[in-house]
């Protein structure tokens, strides 16, 4: 509601946003911003590389080392309290955040960082599956609200290609 009265701006949003699936750590502060957001999957991936550059590559070896170790914790805080994975109440929340002001961000730059947030909440989705049915369908309508058209992930390599 202080969106929609124009007392918080886009960026406090998005922070929020991204608070909530980011486990609400200092790691997730101002990632609302996509150059922070970049930045910190770029340390994340130059993390896990720099632990894998002792590793000896094989021809067996299918899998892309670059996903392998992306998991939950690309925005985790050690700090900061888990988010136990039964625990749906973030993910309401997004949901009610969204459909409250998401579709104010319908031009320009919010829209822009609308679509990159709505795939960083499609991996965050796919980490808390299974979904109870409700959520589901509350993510769902939220998603085929703002985006009809949006691409829907099955996996979490998929995202991460994305990303």
């Amino acid at each position: 509601e202080l969106y929609n009265y124009r007392l918080a701006d886009s960026s406090v949003i998005f922070d929020t946003l991204y608070h909530l699936i980011g486990f609400g750590g200092p790691s997730s502060h101002h990632v609302g911003q996509l150059i922070a957001a970049h930045k910190l999957l770029d340390a994340s991936l130059a993390r896990l590389q720099a632990s894998l550059a002792s590793i000896p590559e094989t021809q067996d070896d299918e899998a892309d080392p670059k996903f392998t170790g992306w998991d939950q914790n690309t925005f985790w805080n050690p700090c900061s309290p888990e988010d136990p994975p039964g625990d749906y109440f973030r993910l309401k929340l997004v949901c009610i955040m969204l459909d409250t002001c998401g579709a104010y961000f319908e031009r320009g730059p919010a829209r822009h960082k609308m679509d990159r947030f709505l795939v960083f909440f499609q991996r965050y989705c796919l980490i808390k599956a299974p979904l109870p049915m409700r959520v589901e369908y509350m993510v769902r309508d939220t998603l085929g609200e703002l985006r009809p058209k949006l691409r829907r992930y099955d996996s979490i390599g998929e995202v991460d290609s994305e990303l």
